[in-house]
């Protein structure tokens, strides 16, 4: 039974887990990422534009407002129609109130770029002719030629039959190579067009091999990058290599996002891709389609409104089928789900109790661990304390069995010399016994602060200010020192501290009254604070 439910668990992960994977998996994510930042792209467009008309003002001349009109309706192009054609139409009324015939030509190409862009196609060529090619300025040749190639293209895209479209074509390619000569040799515009025209005439390789040469000079966030990655997405369809073709159309669909171009295809022909040759990214192919529908709408332009309403619904048909059967394996897998669900609670309180069990368990080592490293520590402390302790009364013993042997060598030169007087003078003299109490205090003193170096300090911290002992000049330990320092040694009887020091047991009474008396703390537990001193 455990075996079953465990072949069926690891084949649930299997089935729910498992994503299948594209070859151009890792950039279809980067183009998920640039699809959730595709706001923020449009964000910086709009503040670019916006920048730009707070250039305009009252005092602007007519050609300072022409130019700065003709940079945003550069902005606007690719991005919103509508707003480019809006700023062509200001230009032109500025050209016709400045009667300046080249002004006039350039907002009539303008407006015809717009036009073709927007799916205008008649009014495009209609505002061409209006053109005299003969007066025309050579600084507007270029663009002439461009609206000319542009709005031909267009044409034979949106006719696409076997009658009029290849003379559309035709005059597409004828444009494309007088653009191509108004730039300079080698330059990559010039190559640019140059692989289009070849790739017009079949000759796909040579294309394919320009075109890749150009990508290293293009900046990747750039219109160029994402036309480049475009046409080298059509030399791969032509040679019916779907995983490159996949990948350059992915290639400008970022770029295209990252510019804020909305008059793109890339996306929508990716959508489509999806569809038709992945079906495991049905899902991905029907929220493209659904963008390019939405940025189609915001530029206005009905051409490729047309082209997408006639794939979207072959997507969203399959994208909705595959919704539903996958609703319907999500409902057995719910089943499934609250099965195991039941036996991995009935399991998970079973594992509980026993970790409960555990951890109190480990609770209580863990208190007896503490419980020992404390006791050991003490151990350890107190045979420290120990050695220090044998060793300072070997110290003193040692001192005073040396003094014993000078004082019977004394006694006995004395004698031999028959200085029985002085015998009796150093009998009867305080000074001798006086000075030997101070060798005795002095080594007593310097054996207590070598093994508590600290022991004035803190001896005085449990004291209130009042009470805190101040040492002479000179001075070690004071008597109360002492008498609390053979206390913290284990003496702790008024008669033996007495003896040892050579007081009476009132008086040493009296000085450990008047020290507990200045105490901080409870002054039942001074000495056993005293004995915690440790260093």
């Amino acid at each position: 039974m455990k075996k079953n439910i465990s072949y069926f668990f690891i084949l649930f992960i299997l089935i729910t887990g498992c994503k299948y994977k594209t070859p151009n998996g890792d950039l279809l994510n980067d183009l998920d990422e640039a699809i959730e930042n595709r706001q923020m792209y449009v964000l910086k467009k709009e503040i670019k534009i916006d920048s730009l008309k707070k250039l305009i003002d009252i005092n602007s001349s007519l050609e300072e407002k022409y130019s700065i009109q003709k940079e945003i309706y550069n902005e606007y192009k690719f991005f919103n129609g509508d707003s480019a054609m809006a700023y062509a139409y200001k230009n032109k009324r500025i050209a016709d109130l400045a009667n300046n015939q080249k002004y006039q030509d350039e907002t009539d190409i303008q407006l015809s770029i717009v036009f073709s862009t927007a799916g205008l196609i008649k009014e495009s060529m209609e505002n061409l002719k209006n053109i005299n090619r003969h007066r025309l300025d050579p600084s507007l040749f270029r663009e002439y030629y461009i609206a000319n190639e542009w709005v031909n293209r267009i044409s034979a895209e949106f006719i696409n039959d076997a009658l009029f479209s290849p003379e559309y074509k035709r005059l597409e390619l004828a444009y494309k190579d007088s653009i191509r000569l108004t730039w300079s040799k080698n330059s990559t515009e010039n190559e640019w067009y140059r692989a289009s025209i070849l790739f017009e005439k079949g000759r796909y390789d040579d294309a394919e091999r320009t075109l890749q040469a150009l990508l290293p000079r293009i900046s990747e966030t750039s219109r160029r990058f994402a036309i480049i990655n475009c046409d080298l997405a059509s030399i791969y369809k032509k040679k019916d290599n779907g995983k490159l073709y996949e990948k350059h159309l992915i290639l400008s669909a970022i770029a295209d996002l990252k510019c804020a171009i909305k008059e793109n295809i890339s996306l929508r022909e990716l959508a489509f891709f999806l569809y038709k040759h992945n079906p495991k990214e049905l899902e991905r192919a029907n929220q493209y389609i659904q963008i390019s529908l939405e940025d189609a709408r915001f530029y206005n332009n009905r051409q490729r409104m047309s082209q997408i309403a006639g794939k979207l619904p072959l997507i969203v048909d399959a994208y909705q089928n595959k919704s539903r059967k996958e609703n319907r394996t999500l409902k057995y897998m719910l089943v499934a789900i609250s099965i195991l669900s039941l036996f991995v609670i009935f399991t998970s309180g079973y594992i509980y109790k026993q970790m409960q069990l555990i951890k109190t368990g480990r609770r209580k080592l863990y208190i007896l661990n503490e419980e020992l490293e404390q006791t050991n520590t003490k151990l350890y402390s107190a045979n420290n304390t120990l050695e220090e302790h044998v060793g300072l009364f070997m110290d003193l013993c040692s001192s005073y069995i040396n003094k014993l042997e000078q004082y019977k060598e004394t006694v006995r030169r004395k004698i031999l010399s028959n200085q029985i007087e002085d015998l009796h003078r150093m009998r009867d003299s305080p000074q001798f016994i006086k000075s030997e109490l101070k060798d005795f205090f002095n080594n007593f003193d310097k054996a207590v602060l070598n093994l508590f170096p600290n022991f004035v300090e803190n001896f005085n911290s449990l004291l209130n200010d009042k009470g805190k002992i101040q040492l002479k000049k000179g001075e070690l330990l004071t008597t109360e020192l002492r008498i609390f320092a053979l206390i913290r040694l284990g003496i702790r009887d008024s008669s033996k501290i007495a003896t040892f020091l050579h007081y009476s047991p009132q008086t040493i009474y009296n000085y450990r009254t008047k020290i507990k008396n200045e105490a901080i703390g409870s002054r039942e537990d001074f000495e056993k604070q005293v004995m915690n001193i440790i260093s």
